[in-house]
C-alpha cells in the first residue's frame, strides 16, 4: 500500500484539546488496547515524547514512532506511517507537542482526505472551564474537516456533575453544528492512576496480572482495572463509526 495509490480506507485518530493534565494520553492508551481487541494493530505515533518522556504514549508502547514537527522529514515519516498501517493510525498530541504540531497536522487534512483517509479528533476534557474551552477552541479551528469523539473524563467529578459542559451554550452550539460523539471515562482514583503512569502499565496488563509491583498484586486493584477497562471499552464501542476504518465499521465489537 502506498501513499500515492491508497486503496484501503485508513482512519487517523489523534488526541486533541490543548490543555495538559486532562487525560489525553490515558485515553490514547486505552484506545490502543481496544483496537488490539478488535484485531487491529494501530500504528502508534507520539508527538510529545521529546518534551515529556514520562507518561507519554511511547512510555506505554515503546514501538510507538516518536515525531517532532520541528525536525526536517517529519511529514515523510508521518505519511510513511500511513503506508505501514493495516487501517488505523493513532497519534497522541500531548500538551508538550505544542501548537506548532497541531498546525502542522491541520495542514495535512486536505491531502489526507484526497487519499481516502478519515480523521477523528479525540477531545478529552474534565469539567474545568479551561479544559472545556480548549476543546471548543480546537473545534473552532478544525471545523468539519474531522469527526469528533469527546471524552468526558470523570477525574474530578462524576457523570452527573459535568455542569459546565451540560449547561454551556457554546457546547450546545458545538454539538448542534458538528455532532460529536460524546462518551465518558470513569475516574480511576489518584493513587491508582499515579501507579499506572509511574510504571507505564496498561489496564490490560494489570487485568491479566502481567505486572509485578505490590500495588497491583491486590485483587481489589486488579478488579478496579477490569471494571475501568470494561467501562471505557463499552464507550468506545458506541463510536465505531468514527474509530474504525470505514471498511471495518460492521465488524463485531469485542468488549
Amino acid at each position: 500500500m502506498t501513499s500515492s495509490s491508497q486503496s484501503e480506507p485508513v482512519r487517523v485518530v489523534f488526541t486533541e484539546g490543548g490543555k495538559g493534565g486532562v487525560g489525553k494520553t490515558e485515553a490514547a492508551v486505552c484506545l490502543a488496547t481496544w483496537y488490539q481487541r478488535q484485531g487491529i494493530i494501530p500504528k502508534l505515533i507520539d508527538f510529545g515524547a521529546e518534551i515529556n518522556p514520562k507518561g507519554c504514549l511511547s512510555s506505554f508502547f515503546p514501538d510507538a514512532v516518536k515525531l517532532d514537527t520541528r525536525e526536517s522529514g517529519t511529514l515523510d515519516h508521518f505519511f510513511g506511517a500511513l503506508d505501514a498501517t493495516d487501517g488505523v493510525v493513532l497519534a497522541d498530541m500531548s500538551a508538550g507537542a505544542g501548537a506548532a504540531t497541531q498546525r502542522w497536522l491541520e495542514k495535512s487534512f486536505q491531502d489526507l482526505r484526497d487519499m481516502n483517509i478519515r480523521c477523528t479528533a479525540t477531545c478529552v476534557t474534565t469539567n474545568e472551564p479551561g479544559a472545556i474551552n480548549a476543546v471548543l477552541q480546537s473545534a473552532k479551528r478544525l471545523q468539519n474537516r474531522v469527526d469528533y469523539l469527546v471524552v468526558l473524563n470523570e477525574m474530578h467529578c462524576p457523570r452527573n456533575e459535568f455542569h459546565y459542559w451540560h449547561h454551556n451554550p457554546d457546547v450546545e452550539r458545538f454539538i448542534d453544528v458538528l455532532h460529536p460523539t460524546v462518551i465518558r471515562m470513569r475516574s480511576r482514583g489518584e493513587r491508582f492512576q499515579a501507579e499506572v503512569r509511574n510504571h507505564a502499565f496498561t489496564l490490560e496488563a494489570i487485568m491479566r496480572r502481567e505486572v509485578v509491583p505490590e500495588f497491583f498484586r491486590y485483587s481489589r486493584n486488579i478488579a478496579h482495572a477490569r471494571h475501568c477497562l470494561r467501562q471505557i471499552y463499552a464507550e468506545f464501542g458506541t463510536a465505531t463509526d468514527i474509530l474504525l476504518p470505514p471498511n471495518a465499521a460492521a465488524i463485531e465489537v469485542i468488549v
